[in-house]
């Protein structure tokens, strides 16, 4: 379950839209990292993803199974580290990224 979950809306034919806010892993691994939406039971789109960190996160790069998203998180140029890599390469594997907050939002059932 993501830390915050709250049901913002309803579309016409009844499926729920979800603000979302999760912490940031404290060690990443390549690929993303998994938050889980309790408040559905699949996950049908997302809306929008943004987080507090200022790293690049692009909806048609998140992996949906179910109601669970694997969000991967790419290095954008004013928050790289001193040995910069290009920016949108992903973040290194090992990362601790919990300092940050992950936000979106969500159609699903």
């Amino acid at each position: 379950m993501a830390d915050v979950e709250e049901i913002i809306g309803q579309t016409k034919d009844g499926r729920l839209i979800v603000y979302f806010e999760q912490a940031g892993p404290a060690s990443y691994s390549a690929g993303g990292f998994s938050v889980p939406i309790a408040t559905l039971r699949k996950v049908e789109k997302i809306i929008n993803l943004s987080n507090d960190g200022g790293f690049l996160m692009h909806p048609a790069k998140v992996t949906i199974s179910g109601n669970s998203l694997t969000i991967p998180v790419y290095y954008h140029y004013f928050q790289c580290p001193v040995a910069c890599p290009a920016v949108g390469q992903e973040v290194a594997t090992g990362s601790n990224l919990s300092a940050y907050n992950f936000k979106g939002i969500v159609i699903g059932f």
